[in-house]
């Protein structure tokens, strides 16, 4: 089935069109995986909903996050940008690549899953800077 889509909405983000089917009964592990749920799901309310979510379809939910070296992700955001065609100087940016800022805040953002999921179902770790995923080594 098809395991759907992120539709953010202009004031907060929501689950929609999101179609899980049968895939609960059918098989017993499911991974759903987006960065949108680190840098746009950033209230707890919005963490609730999909914890209210995903429990009315699973018996067991696992968070499981990995968090990226902040640098190595000020790095990719500035570059991404970039891409993207903005203008902005790697100065200007970097004054907002800072811990009170919620994307960078790890423990903040740990915090606020483990508050809704409970911290026994949380799993939180490194992102290792080199790491093999089928037979490749990436560099981060």
């Amino acid at each position: 089935p098809e395991l759907g889509k992120w539709r953010p909405t202009c004031q907060h983000h929501r689950i929609r069109h999101f179609h899980l089917g049968d895939v609960g009964e059918k098989h017993r592990t499911v991974v759903i995986t987006s960065e949108h749920l680190h840098s746009r799901v950033t209230k707890q309310r919005d963490i609730e909903k999909i914890k209210r979510f995903l429990y009315n379809i699973f018996d067991q939910v696992a968070v499981i996050c990995y968090f990226r070296r902040q640098a190595d992700m000020a790095v990719s955001r500035y570059s991404t940008l970039l891409k993207g065609g903005h203008v902005l100087s790697f100065e200007k940016f970097i004054q907002n690549a800072r811990p009170e800022n919620y994307y960078y805040n790890f423990p903040e953002i740990a915090e606020n899953w483990a508050s809704v999921f409970e911290e026994k179902n949380c799993n939180f770790r490194i992102f290792p800077p080199h790491f093999t995923l089928m037979g490749a080594v990436w560099a981060i």
